[in-house]
């Protein structure tokens, strides 16, 4: 049996961390918007995380063309407490942004369940990107 040198040894660990990094499947990086409590934006975080988003904290469509709005709605005596998300994408800085996803309001007031349930994984965003329901829409409206 050959015996392997220091050299040899850090040569391996090297390619393999780089294999690793290679093959690893790739974040899809998205700006994240949303109007909710500290504790609340903490969690939404890592539940983006855990579905499969790496969060930009570049300004603006600056690093991604996509940003995740997620809009809490507090309960009054009309409307119930809601969450409902919505991904908007800009294909360059001359462009308006265009709404991709919107996701019906889930009643509810909590954060994790409304993610869980609402959140398109970035497969199913990725396919929506390539075939729009509706391109029409700009998400600037008057």
């Amino acid at each position: 049996m050959k015996k392997f040198t220091l050299f040899s040894v850090i040569v391996m660990l090297a390619s393999a961390l780089l294999t690793w990094n290679a093959i690893a499947l790739p974040m899809t990086k998205i700006h994240m918007l949303e109007n909710l409590t500290p504790e609340e934006s903490i969690l939404a975080e890592k539940i983006i995380g855990k579905k499969g988003y790496l969060l930009s904290h570049q300004p603006l469509f600056k690093e991604s063309h996509e940003a995740l709005m997620i809009t809490k709605v507090i309960a009054t005596e009309i409307e119930p407490a809601s969450f409902q998300i919505e991904v908007v994408h800009q294909d360059d800085s001359r462009s308006i942004p265009k709404s991709v996803f919107k996701s019906p309001k889930l009643e509810t007031t909590d954060i994790s369940e409304a993610l869980n349930k609402l959140l398109p994984t970035p497969d199913k965003l990725k396919h929506t990107l390539v075939h729009p329901v509706d391109e029409s829409t700009p998400f600037a409206e008057n």
